[in-house]
């Protein structure tokens, strides 16, 4: 929320807020950078990895960078 200035003794200011943005995370396949912060933008990257997707990332509101590195872990396999 940007910086509002009372211009009369009516108005209430507002200070500056700032908020985190979501994350979003990178992978690399074949040459190409392709970016994901859901678990549904993960899917149509890798599909035939769904139930494993599903079964890590699908039990959290939001993806987190432990959850990241598991499902890394996983593909390294």
């Amino acid at each position: 929320i940007p910086y509002k200035e009372i211009t009369n003794s009516y108005e209430k200011g507002n200070d500056p807020e700032y908020k985190l943005k979501k994350a979003i995370y990178f992978v690399e396949i074949d040459g190409h950078l392709k970016s994901f912060d859901q678990a549904r933008d993960l899917i149509k990257i890798f599909p035939q990895h769904k139930d494993e997707i599903k079964r890590i990332f699908y039990n959290q509101k939001n993806i987190t960078d432990q959850e990241v590195i598991r499902f890394q872990t996983y593909l390294n396999k």
